[in-house]
């Protein structure tokens, strides 16, 4: 049995390699080689917050919520991604003082638009983020703004409660609950 170090191998990257490797013991020596497929199986670290989870008043004006959408991957590093915007309530219908449209811009800032339909339990706008890395894993975030029915602490209780729902459902799921 041979004793001492042991080798150590490192590869940078992704893909197949071939490994040569040559053993003494001082009275033998034996060469061997290996084929070492590395696959990249882990997705990227995304994480997205914002400044401004709750919109008041509800005025109708596209408010900077202060996002922040980044992407780590373990092999790639810093990644691009992108950033979608869903609401739970139609920015075409009537919010009963008027009709604002749209109610996402990014420009680059992302600015939700301060309203909520006056007859409906409070707007929740869920910003689902993205990034893949080369090997084709993807990681997703979920973060949410709200705009709440009044300020009592009802309502404001009700559409947080909704806005952890929708967030809930979107880490397990990487998409928005339609309540399909």
């Amino acid at each position: 049995m041979a004793t001492g170090p042991m080798p150590t191998v490192s590869f940078s990257g992704t893909g197949m390699f071939s490994v040569d490797l040559t053993v003494s013991d001082g009275l033998a020596t034996d060469m061997c080689s290996a084929a070492v497929t590395i696959e990249d199986t882990t997705p990227p670290v995304v994480e997205c917050t914002v400044a401004e989870s709750e919109l008041w008043p509800p005025n109708h004006d596209l408010v900077d919520v202060g996002l922040m959408a980044t992407a780590t991957d373990l092999c790639a590093g810093t990644l691009p991604g992108t950033v979608e915007v869903f609401g739970d309530e139609d920015d075409e219908m009537q919010s009963g003082d008027g009709n604002f449209s749209p109610d996402a811009k990014q420009d680059p800032a992302l600015r939700l638009r301060a309203e909520r339909q006056g007859n409906s339990d409070g707007r929740v706008y869920l910003i689902l983020a993205t990034a893949a890395d080369p090997s084709g894993n993807v990681g997703h975030a979920c973060c949410t703004v709200t705009v709440p029915h009044s300020r009592s602490a009802a309502a404001i209780a009700s559409v947080q409660a909704q806005a952890a729902g929708a967030s809930s459902f979107c880490d397990a799921t990487a998409f928005p609950d339609t309540g399909a």
